[in-house]
């Protein structure tokens, strides 16, 4: 099978009590977003921290594209809920930091990220500071800086929380066809199951003590989504 995320043998501790162990899953990559959903402290936020990079398991290994993960690597952005912009940058710098350390110039990179800066409404404040922007504002300069480096595989750590239905709605549209377009993929952490469904492709339920169970192959059609979403908080609630 021909994977896009691997996850063989992992465990990892935290404080000496086990969040993950022997933890081994295949993702294709006809299953281009990931989901990771589960009660709180169960290890999402870990889970991502692993795939990022910017933890090590203690045991087994983990490959995106063919990759082993050894380190944080710009080719998986992360987008927080927390935003973690430059408070110093303004707008289109901060979404235009992933191109700076290509090394393109200002006015490549500017014109490379007209587009998105269009489709997610932040086009006419480019010379904001973070500290002039609304919540909803500054998540969507972290998601528009994500996909400017058309990356291999973006991370998506509770991201449409502090949006509006409306601008949610549509920067979920919009990256999904980002993905399509760049062949790219995700893997989304939620709270959110109804979002998990609509917008994955498979779904890792993490359960207490390092248990977890893959749900792949999440239909599209709004009867099916509708019976997985029943059985998703079935399997949450055990």
């Amino acid at each position: 099978m021909n994977s896009w995320i691997s996850f063989d043998g992992v465990s990892f501790n935290y404080n000496e009590q086990s969040v993950f162990k022997d933890l081994s899953f295949n993702i294709p990559v006809s299953q281009g977003v990931l989901g990771i959903v589960g009660k709180s402290g169960v290890g999402k936020s870990t889970f991502l921290n692993l795939v990022s990079g910017y933890l090590r398991p203690v045991k087994g290994s983990i490959s995106v594209h063919g990759k082993k993960v050894e380190t944080m690597g710009a080719e998986r952005p992360v987008v927080f809920q927390d935003h973690n912009l430059f408070p110093w940058m303004n707008l289109i710098d901060n979404v235009c930091f992933g191109l700076k350390a290509k090394g393109l110039r200002r006015r490549e990179r500017y014109t490379a990220v007209q587009e998105i800066l269009t489709h997610t409404g932040l086009l006419g404040h480019e010379h904001k500071l973070p500290s002039e922007l609304s919540g909803g504002m500054q998540q969507r300069v972290g998601f528009a800086r994500a996909l400017s480096i058309e990356p291999d595989c973006i991370l998506l750590d509770e991201p449409f929380g502090s949006l509006d239905v409306h601008t949610s709605s549509d920067i979920r549209h919009y990256f999904q066809r980002q993905l399509s377009e760049h062949h790219s993929n995700a893997v989304l952490v939620s709270h959110n199951l109804d979002e998990a469904i609509t917008m994955c492709d498979a779904i890792l339920l993490l359960q207490v003590n390092g248990k977890y169970r893959l749900i792949e192959s999440i239909e599209k059609s709004s009867e099916s989504q509708a019976s997985q979403l029943a059985h998703l908080k079935e399997l949450i609630a055990e």
